[in-house]
């Protein structure tokens, strides 16, 4: 979904420098401590997955927006813009949100029944989080409208 709105090469550039920052991290990290285990280990690899997903994503994005013929990057600005598109994109991020709002409501209660209280307090302040943010959003929305 981002690699169709995102037009703009800087925020691709500053994906690149993030990617490498993370995926240097994680090298770093797992090279100075060949021995380091469970969480450590877990977190290390997470940082050198996530740079370097984002460092080759952002730069075969970077080369498409290069190479890409006129025409089919200005036919992909007239679909990004159609307001059925849009119309269509917003039903499915309301539909995730409800989806993520059972989910997170679920996993609250199962944490609690299995005696894991703050991983059950993170998923309910992750719901109030939830439902701010879409109140915020829809009463600028409201207001932009």
């Amino acid at each position: 979904m981002l690699c169709r709105i995102i037009k703009n090469k800087r925020y691709w550039y500053l994906l690149i420098l993030v990617g490498a920052v993370s995926l240097a991290f994680g090298l770093i990290g797992v090279l100075t401590e060949p021995q380091a285990s469970g969480n450590i280990a877990m977190l290390l690899g997470m940082f050198t997955g996530l740079g370097g997903t984002l460092f080759v994503f952002s730069i075969i994005r970077l080369l498409y927006l290069r190479f890409a013929p006129a025409a089919k990057l200005k036919q992909e600005e007239i679909n990004r813009n159609d307001e059925r598109n849009i119309q269509v994109a917003r039903a499915a991020s309301a539909a995730a949100n409800t989806a993520v709002t059972i989910m997170l409501t679920i996993m609250a209660f199962a944490f609690v029944l299995m005696g894991y209280k703050v991983p059950g307090y993170i998923a309910v302040g992750a719901i109030w989080v939830q439902a701010i943010v879409t109140v915020i959003a829809q009463r600028i929305c409201e207001k932009k409208m």
